[in-house]
């Protein structure tokens, strides 16, 4: 039973779940495994930003 649960846990770390994923690694996993998703979460949002404003200044210069 604690094998599971700890298999789920990095499963969730690894982002198996989808959706389901951020709630599981945040909830129950190391120090270390959520930093690496805040990481992650930012260069999203990051490169989210970046492809944005690329979109914005080749559509004003047309």
């Amino acid at each position: 039973m604690l094998r599971r649960v700890r298999l789920v846990r990095e499963d969730a770390a690894n982002g198996k779940y989808g959706l389901h994923s951020k709630r599981q690694a945040s909830s129950h996993s190391s120090e270390q495994d959520r930093q690496a998703y805040e990481r992650r979460r930012k260069a999203r949002k990051q490169a989210r930003l970046d492809s944005l404003r690329e979109a914005e200044v080749s559509y004003r210069s047309t």
